[in-house]
């Protein structure tokens, strides 16, 4: 996993700055930010994630200070699960849907907020791309 831009420590609870975007990607985020109609600006973290078969991602919701979420997925498809945040020891019904490669998907309003989801393991290599915008109020600290 290799992050750019601004990221986020848990214990602290800050935002933080993790080393530049590189510019090399200022075409894949004014394209991503022309197709979600946000200015490039605001996007704020470019994380590439490296999942061999077998690996996964629990379910969760992004970090708080995170806004828009954009997955592009690369490699081998995946599936992508959903839920509704629901209480503890309650069950919700899961939504799947297939992130198939060289596709995007974006996790905004209450899909960002109000649902969570996960990778489960993939059966071949996959990266995927995550780009996320900043909510506004949060500022970046240096690290």
């Amino acid at each position: 996993m290799k992050n750019f831009g601004v990221n986020f420590d848990y214990d602290r609870k800050v935002t933080f700055l993790d080393g530049p975007v590189p510019p090399e990607s200022d075409w894949l985020l004014d394209r991503v930010a022309s197709t979600i109609d946000l200015p490039s600006d605001r996007l704020s973290e470019l994380l590439i994630t490296q999942y061999p078969p077998g690996a996964g991602i629990n379910w969760h919701r992004d970090s708080r200070p995170f806004e828009t979420v954009v997955g592009i997925s690369l490699g081998a498809d995946s599936a992508l699960q959903l839920r509704p945040v629901v209480k503890s020891g309650e069950r919700s019904p899961i939504t799947k849907l297939i992130a198939e490669a060289r596709s995007m998907y974006v996790l905004d309003g209450p899909a960002r907020t109000q649902w969570m989801h996960r990778v489960p393991p993939v059966d071949a290599e996959r990266y995927s791309i995550t780009i996320r915008s900043l909510r506004p109020g949060w500022e970046a600290q240096e690290s």
